[in-house]
């Protein structure tokens, strides 16, 4: 990202989700921010008005399992990923840092905090005939408020 870094309790680096073994084929401008203790939060960087492709091969094609979705309710943005890939859940600082990413890259970017919406990967489906990157959440886990200017730092 440019004019920042991404920060976050123990997150490191920001790389594409095929460094995380996904076969991602064509997918461009998604990234995955890995954390130390092997979780990782995939998501894209572009901006909302031309996300639809991005948010559509995330949600469908790189998430998978007991993957956790986010969104930003009510605000144009990315769908986040939290990749479990193992029995265990992912931690509350995990999930917050997942929310404070899908308010940062939405149009809610400049506001204080958002709601973002949770769920479990299966309990988001594409409605028949809907356009590229809508969904229809059957089954929400929570309602989480993402703090985008927690995302980036000056460094």
């Amino acid at each position: 990202m440019q004019g920042g870094r991404a920060a976050g309790p123990g997150f490191v680096s920001i790389r594409h989700p095929t460094a995380f073994g996904y076969s991602s084929g064509a997918i461009t401008g998604i990234y995955g921010f890995g954390g130390v203790d092997g979780v990782h939060v995939h998501l894209h960087t572009t901006p909302p008005h031309t996300h639809q492709r991005q948010n559509d091969e995330l949600t469908h094609k790189v998430a998978t399992g007991k993957d956790v979705w986010m969104h930003a309710r009510g605000f144009a943005g990315a769908h986040a990923i939290v990749c479990v890939r193992d029995a265990r859940e992912p931690e509350e600082q995990d999930l917050q840092f997942a929310a404070d990413l899908a308010a940062f890259f939405s149009k809610a970017r400049n506001e204080t905090r958002a709601p973002v919406i949770v769920a479990d990967i299966q309990h988001v489906k594409r409605p028949k005939r809907a356009a590229l990157g809508q969904v229809m959440v059957s089954k929400e886990r929570a309602v989480m408020y993402g703090r985008p200017g927690e995302c980036v730092d000056g460094g």
